[in-house]
Parts: structure tokens; C-alpha cells; sequence
């Protein structure tokens, strides 16, 4: 990233997918980290792009593989919908790795959706792992270190959630501890690990090594 870029920002395209069922072994992760990340990450008005592996999907939190565009503001989100090679990017990716990969743009949402977000609390971390919570109702515990975000508009299918709780964790045991603290509003949890980021050395776990057993949807 160029050095006089900003680190952190209050606006975010969330975008929850589950790839291709043999998208792993053909290299998907390899794919993110060379293809996908830089891309993103040179775009003028990109704060900070990462791609997270949700280790054990479920209804909570029905997806394999959440990305978070960080921007520096909304006026960002709309010039990206427009710029030429990222649309070529995204039919790509649809292509490779898609479950529907002939869909159309009407039906985009088969393959994954996209929803611009606003911070309500706290700010970014920078850690390997995330308790990723979601809920319908603002949750009200803001303490600790925990980012809270709001779905402001569903761009692409309709939100499966209206609010992010984001806690941050140096080590994947810690995640038990916040199933246990989840606030009253939230739906669940799961366990989320960093696969692609431009500050990230990739060297990343299995799911067996940090104790979760991986759910494939």
C-alpha cells in the first residue's frame, strides 16, 4: 500500500461467499493471496483489503469465506462498482470459482453477496483471528476491543444479518471464551482466520492445528 495511505476507515463492503466446493485444492487461497488481494489493495480509495476463511460455518453465520473492503468512503464503494478491470476481475473469479458459474448479473447473489456497512464502535485490528458475530439488533455490549458494524445497504442479496460484531483474537483458543460472553443479540459465532491480507506473512493453519473441525457447505 502507498505509504500516505490511511490505516483505518468507517466504511466497509462486506462480502460473505462460499466458494466452489473443490476450491481449496485447485488452489484458492494461493489465488487470493497472488491474484485477488493485490488487485483490491492498489485501487485508488481501498484502505485495507482481507480475505477471512470462516472455519466452521453455521446458521449464524451460513458461509465459508467473508471478505472486508475497507474505503475511505462511500463516494469509493460507487467508483469501484464502475472501474473496468475489477468487473473483469469479478467475472473471473465467477468463473473459477463460483458455484453458479454461469450466472447471470441478476443472479449474482448465488455465488455471493455484497453489502456496504458503516462503523458504529471500536476500530480495526490487525490480529490473525476473529470471533465474526452477527445479530438483527445492534448488540449493546461495546466493551473491550470489539468492532460493531451496520449493514447500510444490501448491494448484492438480500442481508442474512443487519449487524457485524468483530472480536479480534491472538490465538484460536480465545474463541470459546466469546461463544460464552456473546451478547443477547447476537445469533452466533464462528471462528475466522486471515488467508490473504498485504500486511499478512502466509503462513496459514489448518483447521485441525487450531482445533476446529472445518465445515464445508
Amino acid at each position: 500500500m502507498a505509504a500516505n495511505r490511511k490505516t483505518d476507515s468507517d466504511h466497509m463492503v462486506v462480502v460473505p461467499h462460499t466458494p466452489r466446493e473443490d476450491a481449496i485444492r485447485r488452489g484458492y487461497k494461493t489465488w487470493l493471496r497472488e491474484v485477488d488481494n493485490p488487485i483490491f489493495n492498489r485501487m485508488p480509495g481501498v484502505v485495507r483489503y482481507a480475505n477471512w476463511r470462516v472455519c466452521a460455518p453455521n446458521p449464524a453465520v451460513p458461509f465459508t469465506n467473508i471478505d472486508f473492503l475497507r474505503l475511505v468512503g462511500e463516494q469509493e464503494a460507487a467508483e469501484l462498482a464502475t472501474n473496468p478491470e475489477l468487473a473483469e476481475h469479478a467475472a473471473s473469479w465467477t468463473k473459477l470459482w463460483g458455484r453458479y458459474p454461469d450466472a447471470s448479473d441478476d443472479d449474482a447473489h448465488l455465488n455471493g453477496h455484497l453489502y456496504l456497512c458503516q462503523r458504529l464502535a471500536g476500530r480495526q485490528s490487525t490480529t490473525r483471528f476473529l470471533s465474526l458475530q452477527t445479530a438483527l439488533e445492534r448488540p449493546t455490549d461495546e466493551s473491550g476491543d470489539a468492532e460493531i458494524w451496520e449493514v447500510t445497504m444490501p448491494v448484492v442479496g438480500d442481508a442474512r444479518f443487519k449487524y457485524l460484531r468483530l472480536v479480534p483474537l491472538t490465538d484460536p483458543s480465545q474463541f470459546a471464551a466469546t461463544e460464552e460472553a456473546l451478547p443477547q443479540e447476537c445469533l452466533g459465532a464462528a471462528l475466522a482466520e486471515l488467508i490473504a491480507a498485504p500486511d499478512l506473512a502466509h503462513e496459514t493453519s489448518s483447521p485441525a492445528s487450531i482445533g476446529v473441525k472445518e465445515t464445508v457447505l
